[in-house]
């Protein structure tokens, strides 16, 4: 899961930053969409 350099902090920060943000998006987005009532019942 790592494909930026080691050195390359600033850029894999941001990137990090935005991946987990649109991650987070699209499970709550999945989340409401396909099962709205059963949230708990998979966890």
């Amino acid at each position: 899961m790592q494909r930026l350099q080691p050195d390359s902090r600033g850029a894999d920060d941001m990137e990090l930053t935005t991946l987990r943000r649109w991650l987070y998006t699209m499970m709550k987005a999945r989340s409401e969409r396909f099962m709205p009532m059963k949230r708990t019942v998979k966890h």
